[in-house]
């Protein structure tokens, strides 16, 4: 038996003394410890975090030569090959310096290919993390208040959100049809053409990038303001988890849950985000809740594939708060309280969304790669009872008049995406080939009904004292006058080629068709059954040339299109299968300036776009909607973006800037026998500022942002204006003394109190009637405790 023992202890003897130890602090460039820092190898896949005093030890290294990498939120990351001796420790201690800025971020939404941003032949602007959290975001839109270009307004009181880039976004009463939202590449178009904002889940993000100009030779429809592309996170190797509390103002009450980490080794890893909101809304009636789920699996499925899979669910209950008229010179009537809500009582929306997705990658060949993604969605959303617009304000009297109506709609999406990347090694992976296809397919029902005091059916009148708030609320009747069955398929085909036959050079063209065929059934209507099909071939040109590593220009063309789907009312009216798709060719030129350290960046671009045969929602003189190809509009404009780090001045500080500049002018537009030639577009802003400067260190942080909405047009004739407003907002945070994973929160929204319109309305007749003020001062307060690597919500 001893001789057994003896046997075993010298077999495994070698294998003990085969390893090593890696341990060490690790600081901030104050020497200040950084606790909950992630400290891991490259391979093997071995980590730990930092504990309260930044250490760190990691056991079992392999001997030789290994890579280890340390992160930690707001910082740039490190990397250091360390040699490991059988049966020593080996020390390294880290000192983190501030996050690169900027155009060093590797992007995937310019040219489908993973790029830094500073070489990318587009405007691109990223938002991480870091800043949607401080901005207090909780749905896509309000994440996107304060980039460059972008101009978010909400119809009511948390609802209905119209995002605008280069002066596209809301086709008269049809929304956000041309500014296209993706989830890790999957669009999130509806039947009607629109791009919902309010189902996207936040806790899980990672990045929004941002792609300003036509997108629609990359992504197809909707692709004429830009593309907004919501990157999630991917799920971490070791283990993390956050849990975060917070109220404020308004009752609102918030709950954040993450956590993630591996399942199986390193092989299988798993993250998973959860948000509640409560709020009983500033604005009477508007009451709020909000709960989403997200979660992701990323697996490697050997050395040449991977498998990333992820789903959301969203529940959004919002409460329905009308417009509140405005008169001739577009203010507010004085006699009516901001928070007044002219909608029938206890009525709300109610959307429910459900989505999955899942991408392959598979390395076939060192040159060729396949990449598979597919998609499903199911949506179910709902007006009930709503009279938030009016039509008729007779001041004097008191009186204005709504129409209320209850639309509905559900739908089933199913889509796959398949692409093929080539770049030979003859070339020296100088050149990239990519060809692909889509296919998606959406089914479901439209219903609405009217209600009315006499059961007339169709658009009723029902007023309202907006003095004494006395309304007629009996004998209301619900008669239904749409039941739709839909379905629209979307197939379409693109190849794209990237050379890079110089140094600093990249040349990048691409090619996509897109042919949509869409069909309703009715038998409510005149037409009771109606078959409509687009097609587009949309071209894309781009050039980014480097002076240096750090100072790049670039030049593109590109082209975006919209079909004419239309509200699904809209689409069964005479003629709207026969309108042609809404085309914009756009050219633009700029510059990207990196400083070396990554500390320094400005980006600066001027277009101009022409768009054709625009879809517009109109109301003719007998009263019905219908959708038209509006005419001819050009759009001129310029965009700077800058950001830097004063760590010399201050650690940890940066600053920065944006401003945008849109000119819009319609060369054709007839309205019902009107002329608007030579006007702008409704509710695009001229001038668009934005300033932000933030300071943070291991364990404390705040800052301050400034975003500038110059006055633009309430009327078709541009005889009145709104006037330019500034919304001034305020975080901080702290560690709590001896407890670093937890943290204290402060955030003041709107801090000067502003008096804004957020949103404008005009009737039938093209008279401006109404409009949607903005959110008053309103604050949270918040506890945040963050588990492992503490960097979760990053």
């Amino acid at each position: 038996m001893r001789l057994l023992l003896l046997a075993a202890l010298l077999v495994a003897a070698p294998a003990f003394a085969q390893t090593g130890v890696i341990e060490g602090t690790v600081r901030d460039a104050g020497g200040a410890p950084l606790p909950g820092a992630t400290v891991q190898l490259d391979d093997p896949p071995l980590g730990t975090t930092t504990d309260r005093d930044g250490q760190y030890q990691i056991d079992e290294v392999p001997v030789g030569n290994v890579v280890l990498i340390v992160r930690f939120v707001g910082f740039a990351p490190f990397e250091q090959v360390v040699s490991v001796q059988a049966g020593q420790t080996t020390t390294v201690d880290v000192t983190l310096s501030d996050a690169a800025l900027g155009l060093n971020q590797v992007v995937v939404t310019a040219n489908r290919t993973a790029e830094r941003a500073v070489s990318a032949p587009a405007a691109i602007s990223v938002r991480p993390a870091t800043v949607i959290a401080e901005r207090g975001a909780v749905t896509a839109a309000n994440a996107l208040r304060g980039v460059t270009g972008v101009y978010v307004q909400e119809y009511t009181e948390g609802a209905f959100p119209i995002v605008r880039m280069r002066g596209a976004g809301d086709a008269g009463i049809l929304q956000n049809t041309d500014v296209l939202i993706l989830i890790d590449g999957i669009p999130q178009v509806n039947v009607n053409g629109q791009s919902y904002y309010e189902q996207v889940p936040l806790e899980g993000v990672e990045r929004i990038e941002v792609v300003r100009g036509p997108t629609s030779a990359l992504y197809g429809r909707n692709g004429i303001g830009g593309a907004v592309n919501i990157i999630t996170r991917e799920a971490p190797s070791t283990f993390s988890a956050s849990a975060d509390l917070s109220g404020g103002s308004f009752a609102t009450g918030r709950t954040r849950l993450t956590a993630g980490g591996p399942l199986a080794g390193q092989a299988v890893r798993a993250f998973g985000a959860f948000t509640a909101e409560t709020s009983s809304g500033w604005r009477d009636g508007g009451d709020r809740l909000l709960i989403d789920g997200f979660g992701r699996l990323d697996a490697d499925l050997g050395d040449r594939a991977g498998l990333t899979v992820t789903a959301q669910t969203v529940r959004l209950d919002q409460g329905s708060v009308s417009v509140l008229p405005i008169d001739g010179s577009g203010e507010l009537f004085s006699e009516i309280e901001r928070t007044a809500n002219l909608a029938l009582p206890d009525t709300d929306g109610e959307n429910r969304a459900t989505q999955a997705g899942a991408r392959l990658t598979v390395e076939a060949t060192p040159t060729l790669t396949l990449n598979t993604l597919a998609y499903g969605r199911i949506t179910d959303r709902r007006l009930n009872d709503d009279a938030t617009f009016l039509d008729e304000v007779d001041r004097e009297a008191g009186v204005a008049v709504r129409f209320p109506f209850q639309p509905e709609l559900r739908e089933q999406v199913l889509g796959i995406e398949p692409r093929l990347i080539w770049s030979p090694l003859g070339a020296d992976g100088a050149v990239s080939v990519t060809v692909g296809g889509l296919l998606e397919d959406n089914r479901g029902e439209a219903d609405s009904y009217s209600i009315t005091t006499d059961g007339s059916g169709g658009f009723g009148s029902l007023p309202i004292n907006f003095r004494t708030g006395e309304q007629t609320l009996t004998g209301l009747t619900e008669t239904q006058t749409r039941d739709g069955e839909f379905g629209s398929t979307t197939l379409a085909g693109y190849a794209q080629v990237t050379a890079r036959p110089a140094p600093r050079l990249t040349a990048t063209g691409a090619l996509r068709y897109d042919r949509t065929t869409r069909s309703i059934e009715n038998p409510l209507r005149t037409r009771t059954e109606v078959e409509g099909t687009f097609d587009r071939l949309s071209p894309q040109l781009g050039l980014s040339y480097g002076f240096t590593d750090a100072v790049y220009a670039f030049a593109n063309y590109g082209e975006g299109f919209n079909p004419p789907w239309g509200i699904a009312f809209s689409f069964e009216r005479e003629g709207a299968d026969e309108l042609e798709p809404e085309v914009a060719r756009s050219g633009e030129v700029g510059v990207k300036v990196q400083a070396p350290g990554g500390q320094f960046f400005v980006q600066a671009s001027a277009y101009r776009m022409a768009r054709r045969d625009l879809v517009q929602s109109v109301r003719g003189e007998d009263g019905v909607t219908r959708q038209v190809n509006a005419g001819a509009l050009d759009v001129t404009g310029a965009e700077v973006e800058v950001e830097a780090s004063l760590a010399a001045l201050l650690p940890g500080l940066r600053v920065r800037g944006s401003y945008a500049f849109t000119d819009t002018e319609w060369q054709e537009f007839v309205v019902r026998g009107t002329d608007f030639a030579g006007t702008s577009v409704v509710g695009t802003p001229e001038h668009l500022a934005s300033f932000g400067a933030t300071w943070r260190r291991p364990t404390a942080a705040a800052g301050v942002t400034v975003d500038y909405v110059g006055s633009w047009a309430i009327d078709r004739a541009n005889t009145v204006e709104t006037d330019p407003y500034a919304v001034v907002s305020l975080f901080a945070e702290t560690a709590i003394p001896g407890v670093p994973e937890l943290r204290l929160r402060g955030q003041v929204f709107n801090a000067l109190n502003a008096e804004y319109l957020e949103r404008t309305e005009f009737d039938f007749g093209g008279n401006p009637i109404a409009a949607s003020p903005g959110r008053p001062a309103w604050g949270l307060v918040g506890l945040t405790y963050q588990f492992g690597a503490g960097s979760l919500r990053r």
